[in-house]
C-alpha cells in the first residue's frame, strides 16, 4: 500500500515545531526509515513542496479562495464567515484543520448518526497523484476540476493531514525544510539501512541502559530504550543521558566504561561515513540535482548507486562558481598561467541539446526556453553533434552595432514569458515595419564551457578546463550569433590589465581567470580558486556588489507615505541555511519602482518572521516576506555592526558585519534566495578591503 499520508503530515507537524537543526534531521531520519522504495521520491517532493525536481515541478495554480470554497462545501459554512476567520488567523492550512475538527453539521443528505463517514486512509502515493491531477488542467474547466480533488481529499483526510495537504497546495509549508536539509537526512540513513554499525550500536546503548537502576534513567531516555534509537544523534544524546544517570546513581559498574567506550567507537566511525556519505551524495546531487530521485535510487540500492548518477541531458546541473580576489597581482599569483575571459553582463545559461531537440536553464534550473526562441533556432542550425550541455552566457547586443548592452536589456526579455513570437507593427512615415520581441532586443550566445558532450563518450567534468572549451569550437558553426566568450592564456599582470580594460570597455562587469592546469576540473556546485573574478567594483573600497535577499520591508513616510520606503537585507548562511541582517536598504529607487516592488512582493508578505531569518529585535521589519526576491546591492565598504546578524561573532565577539551606505543597483531575477551572497563572502569582502585586517 505504501506510506500512509499520516505518518508524513505528523512527520511535518514535528519539522514545524522545532527550529533545531539536530531535531529536525532527526525527524527527517525517522521518517526516511520508513519509506519505501515507491514513496521516496514522492515523499521528498511533497516536503520541499514542489510535485517534482526544480528545473520540472509543474505548478497547482490554487488559490485561498478555492480552499475556502472547498472547506464551505464539506462543513456546511459560508465562504464569506471561513474569509472573515481567515483574515483574524492568517494561516490557511491552520483554518482548515480547525473547522475540519469541529463536528459535521447534519445536513438534509445526512442519515442516522452524526459520525462521519469512514473512508479509506489516504497515502503518500495517493496525494502525489491528486496533486498532479490538478496541475496538469489548464482549460477552462480547470477550476471546476480542481474543486472536485480538493473536497475529495478533504472528505477522506483527517484535520492534521487536511492542513499540510492545504499548505502544499497554496505554497505555504512553512517547515525550514530545503535541499541541503534532506542531503544531510539522506546521509545519515544510509549507514543506518545498509551497515550493521546501527545495530550493535543499539545494543550497546541497551546494555548500558540495563546497568542504570529504572528509578535513574531519564523519562525521555525510558521512552527509548526499549526499540533501536532513529538516528546517529538520537543514539548520543541516550548514550550521554545513560552516562549521566550512572554517575548520578554511584559508582559505575566496571563493565560501564567498556560499553561506553564501544558506544564511543561505534559513533565515531558511524560519523566519519556519514561524513564520506554526505560528500558522495551531494556530489551526485550537483551533477544530478532531483533529490527525489536520489533518495529513490539510495532506498533501492544503497550508496554503490551514487557512483551511477551523471550528468544527463535535459537535467540541469549545479553551476560551478567563482572565487573572488581584490587584485590582478594576487589572482595571477595564485594561479599562475591561466585562462581570463569576458565576465559578461547578462544572463548564465545551460544549453541542453539532444537528438534535436534543445532546452535552455537559468543558473536558478529555471527553463528559460520560451524566452529565447531565437536562440533556440540558431542553436539547433548550428550545432554539429547528436548531444551537448554547454555553460554559456546570453547577453544583449545592439541589433545595429553589436555591442553589448547594459542587463537591463535583457532582463526586459526574461520576464516576458508569452507572445515572444508575436509580430508588432511600427507605422512610420515611409512604411509599415513588421517585427517580433527579438528584433527589439536581441541577444548572442556566448560559449564558455562544454559539460557532456555525446560523441565523446558522455560527462566532460574531469576533463581540464582548455580541453572542455576546445570541443565547443568543434562542436558549434561559430558566428556572432553564437561565439565563445573572449579569452587569452596568459601569466603577464601587464597583459592581464590591459585585457581587464578592454573587457570594461566593452561593456562587461570584469573577467574570470581560470586555472588551465590538469586539475581545472568543472565542479559542479562548488565556489572555489579554480575560478576566480574580477571585476571594475574591485577598484573601489568595497571589493564587489552583494546579493541579497530581501527579507522584510518598512513603510514609508511623506512623500514615499502608502509605499515599503525601506527594505531589510539579508546574506544566505549555507551551514545554517538561515537568512542574516546586511543592511536596511532606502535608496537606489524611484517612485515608479517603489510602487511596483510594493504590489509585487505585496503577494509574498508573511504573518511571523520565518524561523531560518537572523534579525535582532531593533531591526523587525513592518512586515515580512518570504525569501523570493534577490536585489544586487552595492555600498560603500563592510563594517562591524552591533545590530546585523551576518557573520555573528565570527571575527569579532558579538558584533556581525554590515554594508554601509546600501544602494541598489539592479533586480537579480536570474538568482534564487539560496544563491544569494553567502556570510563568509561577506567575511571575505571584509577582510579584502585594504584598511581593514581580520585581526583588528
Amino acid at each position: 500500500m505504501g506510506l500512509l499520508y499520516s505518518e508524513l503530515a505528523a512527520a511535518m507537524e514535528q519539522l514545524e515545531s522545532t527550529t533545531k537543526r539536530l531535531q529536525m534531521q532527526d525527524y527527517l531520519v525517522r521518517l526516511y526509515l520508513k519509506v519505501g522504495p515507491q514513496d521516496a521520491a514522492n515523499v521528498t517532493y511533497l516536503l520541499l513542496g514542489t510535485l517534482g525536481p526544480k528545473y520540472d515541478s509543474p505548478e497547482l495554480g490554487v488559490a485561498d479562495k478555492l480552499v475556502l470554497k472547498a472547506l464551505s462545501i464539506r462543513k456546511g459554512i459560508s465562504e464569506k464567515e471561513l474569509n472573515d476567520e481567515l483574515s483574524k488567523t492568517g494561516d490557511i492550512g491552520d483554518l482548515v484543520k480547525t473547522n475540519l475538527e469541529k463536528k459535521q453539521q447534519q445536513t438534509l443528505m445526512s442519515f442516522g448518526d452524526d459520525d462521519e463517514e469512514q473512508v479509506a486512509e489516504l497515502t503518500v502515493a495517493q496525494v502525489h497523484a491528486d496533486f498532479i491531477k490538478m496541475a496538469g488542467k489548464k482549460d477552462k474547466s480547470s477550476q471546476s476540476l480542481k474543486l472536485d480533488i480538493l473536497n475529495g481529499l478533504f472528505q477522506k483526510a483527517t484535520p492534521l493531514e487536511a492542513k499540510y495537504i492545504t499548505r502544499f497546495i497554496t505554497q505555504r509549508m512553512r517547515l525550514g525544510v530545503k535541499d541541503l536539509t534532506l542531503l544531510e537526512a539522506l546521509a545519515f540513513v544510509t549507514p543506518y539501512q545498509w551497515d550493521d554499525h546501527a545495530p550493535a550500536l543499539a545494543e550497546d546503548i541497551r546494555s548500558l541502559g540495563a546497568l542504570v537502576p529504572e528509578v535513574d534513567i531519564n523519562p525521555t531516555v525510558k521512552s527509548v530504550l526499549g526499540r533501536e534509537a532513529s538516528s546517529l544523534n538520537a543514539s548520543e544524546e541516550i548514550a550521554k543521558n545513560l552516562h549521566i544517570a550512572l554517575k548520578r546513581a554511584g559508582s559505575p559498574p566496571p563493565e560501564a566504561a567498556e560499553i561506553r567506550a564501544s558506544i564511543e567507537q561505534r559513533s565515531s566511525e558511524m560519523r566519519a561515513m556519514v561524513k564520506r556519505m554526505r560528500g558522495r551524495i551531494e556530489r551526485a546531487y550537483n551533477a544530478y540535482p532531483d533529490i527525489g530521485h536520489i533518495a529513490h535510487l539510495l532506498i533501492i540500492r544503497g550508496p554503490d548507486m551514487l557512483d551511477d548518477v551523471d550528468v544527463t541531458p535535459f537535467v540541469p546541473l549545479k553551476p560551478m562558481l567563482a572565487e573572488r580576489l581584490p587584485s590582478l597581482d594576487e589572482i595571477i599569483e595564485k594561479l599562475g598561467r591561466c585562462a581570463l575571459e569576458y565576465k559578461y553582463d547578462g544572463l548564465r545559461m545551460q544549453v541542453h541539446v539532444n537528438n534535436g531537440q534543445v532546452r535552455m536553464f537559468s543558473r536558478g534550473m529555471e527553463e528559460q526556453t520560451g524566452q529565447f526562441p531565437d536562440v533556440v533556432a540558431a542553436v539547433k542550425e548550428q550545432f554539429k553533434g547528436s548531444s551537448i550541455i554547454a555553460d554559456a552566457e546570453c547577453i544583449p547586443i545592439h541589433p545595429e552595432t553589436g555591442e553589448i548592452l547594459p542587463f537591463q536589456v535583457i532582463s526586459r526579455r526574461r520576464g516576458r514569458k508569452f507572445g515572444l513570437q508575436t509580430e508588432d507593427t511600427t507605422v512610420t512615415l515611409d512604411e509599415t515595419q513588421k517585427h517580433t520581441f527579438e528584433d527589439d532586443y536581441p541577444v548572442a550566445l556566448a560559449l564558455f564551457d562544454c559539460l557532456f558532450l555525446g560523441d565523446v563518450g558522455g560527462s566532460m567534468l574531469d576533463e581540464p578546463y582548455l580541453d572542455r572549451r576546445a570541443k565547443l569550437s568543434e562542436a558549434f558553426e561559430l558566428d556572432d550569433r553564437i561565439t565563445l566568450s573572449t579569452q587569452i592564456v596568459t601569466d603577464d599582470i601587464k597583459e592581464a590589465e590591459k585585457f581587464f580594460d578592454t573587457a570594461i570597455s566593452s561593456g562587461c562587469e570584469g573577467i574570470v581567470a581560470k586555472s588551465v592546469g590538469e586539475d581545472s576540473t568543472y565542479q559542479a556546485g562548488a565556489r572555489g580558486y579554480n575560478w576566480i573574478k574580477y571585476k571594475r567594483d574591485y577598484r573601489q573600497d568595497l571589493a564587489d556588489s552583494l546579493d541579497l535577499v530581501v527579507m522584510g520591508a518598512f513603510w514609508g513616510h511623506g512623500r514615499r507615505g502608502g509605499v515599503f520606503g525601506a527594505y531589510l537585507m539579508g546574506s544566505f548562511d549555507p551551514e545554517t541555511e538561515s537568512f542574516q541582517t546586511v543592511c536596511k536598504l532606502g535608496t537606489g529607487f524611484t517612485d515608479e519602482m517603489l510602487a511596483r516592488f510594493t504590489q509585487e512582493l505585496g503577494e509574498h508578505v508573511i504573518e511571523d518572521k520565518p524561523d531560518n531569518y537572523q534579525v535582532a529585535k531593533a531591526l523587525e521589519p513592518d512586515v515580512w516576506f518570504d525569501p523570493v526576491a534577490v536585489w544586487e546591492v552595492v555600498g560603500a565598504e563592510v563594517s562591524f555592526s552591533p545590530v546585523h546578524m551576518c557573520g555573528f561573532s565570527a571575527l569579532k565577539p558579538d558584533v556581525g558585519l554590515a554594508l554601509r551606505f546600501p544602494r541598489l543597483s539592479r533586480i537579480r531575477d536570474d538568482k534564487d534566495a539560496y544563491s544569494a551572497t553567502t556570510t563568509n563572502e561577506v567575511i571575505g569582502l571584509y577582510g579584502s578591503q585594504g584598511k581593514n585586517a581580520l585581526w583588528q
